[in-house]
């Protein structure tokens, strides 16, 4: 009986040891313009990114206006790059996402470049790295570029609202 159930026990053991998870699979262009020249003072372009920033409730970690850096504390939501699921069914992957905005004068006016650092939630199986305390983990994974673009665009809206 002990060797039956010895026997058994690494049956299943080797059974399950060697499965190999998926990647999430992506989806969507993987890149967009993350920079953009505006004919606006720096001090107008400045005041309207911390606006932007500030109406899309992003709780701002660093604002350096003598170095031109705007920096927002981690913001969770759903991925628009990384899907899972099986078949057709497409499950988002929650992600976190900061940005940092560069503003910078130019002699045509002001240059904005944002970079975003963006992170998905996986755990150790499906991730594939060793158990350290916890189960699950933040991995880096590139952008899509969406969320930058958006920002561009409505600093551009406010920025031509605020001279009318």
């Amino acid at each position: 009986m002990r060797l039956f159930v010895i026997g058994t026990s690494l049956l299943l053991l080797f059974a399950c040891v060697s499965k190999d998870f998926a990647e999430p699979r992506e989806r969507g262009r993987t890149s967009k313009a993350v920079k953009k020249n505006f004919g606006y003072s720096y001090t107008d372009v400045w005041n309207s990114a911390v606006a932007v920033l500030e109406s899309k409730s992003y709780l701002i970690t660093q604002n350096r206006k003598d170095r031109g850096i705007i920096a927002t504390d981690w913001i969770s939501g759903k991925s628009d790059r990384l899907f899972s699921g099986y078949g057709d069914s497409r499950i988002p992957y929650t992600v976190r996402y900061r940005f940092t905005l560069d503003i910078q004068p130019t002699k045509s006016g002001t240059r904005v470049v944002i970079t975003n650092k963006e992170q998905y939630l996986t755990d150790a199986v499906t991730g594939g790295f060793d158990f350290q305390g916890s189960l699950y983990h933040w991995l880096d994974t590139a952008s899509s570029g969406n969320k930058e673009a958006q920002i561009l665009q409505d600093l551009t809206q406010t920025l031509a609202t605020s001279k009318n």
